[in-house]
């Protein structure tokens, strides 16, 4: 929905799927701006709005998992995308 941040769908009648693919769309949303810019430009870009989307995404996840089924597809994605985070941000970071 646009204009419409991941913390406000469960308002909106969404699943927590979608909440996440928001939170995913957005940083691929920063990747696809930056993605002609410097290499030092990309990780200035990735510090100012990737990481704090990142920390925000993180957030969540650990809010809202228990609150989903175990077992299900849903709960076994965030579980999985928690349990690859310590490699996600710097990954993501890098120049």
């Amino acid at each position: 929905m646009p204009g419409s941040m991941p913390g406000q769908a469960r308002k909106l009648g969404r699943s927590k799927a979608e909440e996440a693919l928001g939170y995913i769309r957005k940083l691929y949303r920063i990747e696809t701006h930056i993605k002609d810019c410097t290499v030092e430009e990309r990780y200035r870009v990735r510090q100012e709005l990737a990481l704090p989307e990142l920390s925000s995404f993180r957030t969540w996840l650990e809010a809202e998992s228990g609150k989903v089924m175990k077992g299900s597809k849903t709960r076994q994605a965030m579980d999985y995308i928690l349990n690859q985070w310590p490699e996600l941000p710097s990954s993501t970071l890098k120049h």
